[in-house]
């Protein structure tokens, strides 16, 4: 994921260089207004998702906006290695969680009898 000041920078200045807005980018790429509004200040890092829309829409190469393939797919593979582990100790909690319940008895089909209590 390519950070900051440069992906603004160079966002900017292709922005210009192709006569695109920082609106019309939006609309054509489908990249919502705070995503861009980030991408266009430096305060947020362009990945390859979106790195790939912008690129595509502005028709040049995805090296221009400062992402190459090979790093992109690296920052991919790190959040999704991230967003795995946040999973697998969730699903250990919830297995934790389950294992000290009781069983729930097992409602009777429709009609199938209902086993009847005798009394003591």
């Amino acid at each position: 994921m390519q950070k900051g000041s440069d992906v603004s920078k160079r966002l900017r200045a292709l922005c210009r260089e192709k006569g695109y807005s920082q609106t019309r980018l939006e609309r054509e790429t489908g990249i919502g207004h705070s995503t861009m509004q980030r991408y266009w200040s430096g305060t947020g890092g362009l990945g390859l998702k979106n790195g790939r829309k912008i690129a595509d829409v502005l028709g040049v190469d995805i090296s221009r906006l400062g992402l190459s393939e090979e790093e992109a797919v690296d920052d991919e593979l790190m959040n999704l290695r991230r967003a795995l582990a946040a999973l697998e100790k969730t699903v250990a909690l919830l297995a934790d969680r389950v294992t000290g319940l009781e069983p729930v008895p097992a409602k009777p089909r429709r009609g199938q009898p209902t086993q009847k209590r005798k009394a003591v």
